[in-house]
């Protein structure tokens, strides 16, 4: 991965979680044996009233830095009120290729925030159901803490 890629996430990623205003919709599942099964699709549904202005889409994710791979592919499917769906393919960077970890820590844990939908203007008001499941090709990952979707205004 090229310098100016790498630090454009480490700034998006900066600018995302130093402001915290706006938050529309934010929930976390957690796994409380630490370990992720692909199986274990995780559901969030969140009730959206504002289709004039753009929001951004994030993934929470936390894991511990025994976690043995320097990111996370996702499968995000967003289910809107008329039923229809799209499927997102996010790759989460967790690490940067020298290995220091991304997100804020605490302990052994990491908390990392990444964007997978920028300026997105909900097509209508009700209820959209995210469905978030791991894309790794492990069927079960180990020290991955919780998943969750954040839904915050974009300025």
């Amino acid at each position: 991965m090229k310098r100016s890629a790498i630090l454009g996430i480490v700034l998006l990623f900066v600018a995302i979680t130093s402001c915290d205003k706006g938050i529309v919709f934010q929930q976390v599942s957690d796994f409380p044996n630490g370990k992720w099964s692909f199986q274990d699709i995780k559901y969030f549904e969140a009730n959206i009233s504002d289709t004039l202005n753009p929001h951004l889409l994030l993934v929470d994710l936390r894991n511990t830095t025994a976690y043995e791979y320097s990111n996370m592919w996702l499968f995000i499917t967003q289910i809107n009120p008329d039923g229809t769906s799209q499927t997102d393919t996010v790759d989460c960077p967790l690490a940067l290729p020298s290995g220091k970890w991304l997100g804020k820590s605490a302990g052994d844990g990491l908390d990392n925030l990444v964007l997978f939908r920028k300026d997105y203007i909900f097509p209508s008001p009700g209820v959209y159901t995210y469905k978030v499941q791991h894309g790794m090709r492990s069927d079960t990952l180990s020290d991955v803490r919780s998943v969750g979707i954040r839904i915050q205004k974009g300025y």
